[in-house]
């Protein structure tokens, strides 16, 4: 029996690679490419497709900031694993208050709060998502649209809170080496969205992703940057922490075993009848050759006709019907075969096997590689989860709630009268 060992980074510029094996965060796309581990840093170490991140402009000034959230109890096994994490950079830049609750008040682009001392405006939300709230504002009444807009925000939202918070101590933690390969990787792909745009002018470029994207080069450059340095940041201080022993593996194959060896699914018709002369013309029709599903179909038969006579599909055990002579043909039948006239208390019946399913079964061996993979990303989410609230619990922020709340007003004004 073959085990694969841990993936684990064996250098500080080789954790980059390791990034390939990493999963994805809300926002943090992975790295497509892997190599050995003591490999330096390349610039496809850091490829990933950005996203755009339109300008803003400060419209209303900031005041006095609310308090953070309290710090939630956390259990002994949490504390040990995240207390070697870095806490966040906390500022104490004053946060605005809420913002009008009459949408018709409400400006063009709006500050909705702040984390850690830097402004967060409606556009910066709100642009990503502008086509589903359009889509969504032409289709939806009004309660709807509010209701469903107030989800895609909050999401929205807590991915650009979540970046905010982690970013600065992120870009502290890269080496010269890896500052280097990110600075030569963002410029090649700089270089690849003049071409694609502009067919290598970047005056061109910039005008057709105005027009197409509603964005620019540079916001693009910038949204890339942060989700690489933050996936980095990441996997460099979780991933060490994640250890997926052979018991692990073995115990999860066989806890999910009908996964890898499941039973064969059988599609089962019936005919019932408890006319003796019915009877008699149904084993008549079988026998000379008479689909058994349009025997099923017709009045002689007393049990769904109308489904032709459809039991089950994809019944799997050892225990199909409950009447144990029909259930013992059901298990005898190949596909495609008809039982003959079985008699249960004085009720006819047949059995027909439309098809069987066996289904893809795999050893412990050809599913250990997927199953060690499927318990690096629980694992990998746990802590993600938890580092998460350590971060809410430390930084500097507006309440998610309230800024979720102007920006759903915000939305309503500007995409829900749309239909």
């Amino acid at each position: 029996m073959i085990f694969s060992p841990p993936l684990r980074p064996a250098s500080r510029a080789g954790l980059l690679l390791a990034l390939s094996a990493a999963l994805a965060l809300p926002g943090c796309a992975l790295f497509h490419h892997s190599a050995p581990a003591d490999h330096p840093v390349q610039p496809a170490d850091f490829v990933r497709p950005a996203a755009s991140r339109p300008p803003t402009q400060p419209l209303i000034a900031a005041t006095p900031a609310q308090t953070a959230p309290a710090t939630p109890r956390l259990d002994p096994e949490v504390n040990r694993v995240l207390g070697g994490l870095p806490r966040p950079t906390i500022t104490s830049n004053p946060l605005p208050t809420t913002l009008s609750s009459s949408p018709q008040d409400l400006p063009v682009d709006a500050m909705v709060g702040q984390v850690n001392g830097q402004a967060i405006y409606a556009s910066t939300v709100l642009d990503p998502i502008k086509t589903q709230l359009q889509r969504l504002g032409r289709t939806l009444d009004p309660t709807t649209f509010r209701y469903q807009a107030r989800q895609l925000v909050t999401s929205t939202l807590d991915e650009i809170v979540f970046n905010r918070l982690i970013l600065g101590e992120a870009q502290r933690d890269l080496s010269d080496d890896e500052r280097r390969g990110l600075q030569y990787l963002l410029q090649q792909r700089r270089e690849d969205l003049i071409r694609k745009w502009g067919a290598g002018s970047l005056i061109v470029a910039q005008m057709t992703l105005r027009e197409k994207k509603d964005t620019t080069i540079q916001q693009m450059l910038d949204e890339m940057r942060t989700q690489l340095v933050i996936q980095h940041y990441l996997s460099r201080k979780l991933l060490p922490k994640i250890n997926v022993t052979r018991k692990d593996i073995e115990r999860y194959y066989y806890d999910h075993l009908s996964e890898y060896q499941p039973k064969p699914g059988r599609t089962v018709y019936l005919i019932r009848t408890e006319n003796p002369r019915t009877a008699d013309e149904i084993d008549a029709r079988l026998k000379t050759g008479t689909p058994f599903t349009k025997v099923a179909a017709t009045s002689l038969n007393t049990f769904h006709p109308d489904q032709d006579g459809l039991f089950a599909t994809d019944a799997t055990g050892h225990e199909i019907i409950g009447i144990k002579s029909l259930n013992d043909a059901a298990l005898s039948l190949a596909a495609g075969a008809h039982s003959p006239r079985i008699t249960y208390r004085g009720v006819c019946y047949w059995v027909y096997i439309s098809a069987i399913s066996t289904g893809h079964q795999q050893s412990l061996r050809d599913a250990q590689l997927n199953i060690e993979r499927t318990l690096r990303e629980q694992a990998y989410r746990r802590l993600m989860s938890r580092y998460r609230d350590q971060l809410y619990a430390q930084g500097s922020y507006n309440p998610l709630n309230q800024m979720a709340h102007a920006l759903t007003d915000i939305a309503v004004a500007r995409y829900s009268s749309l239909n």
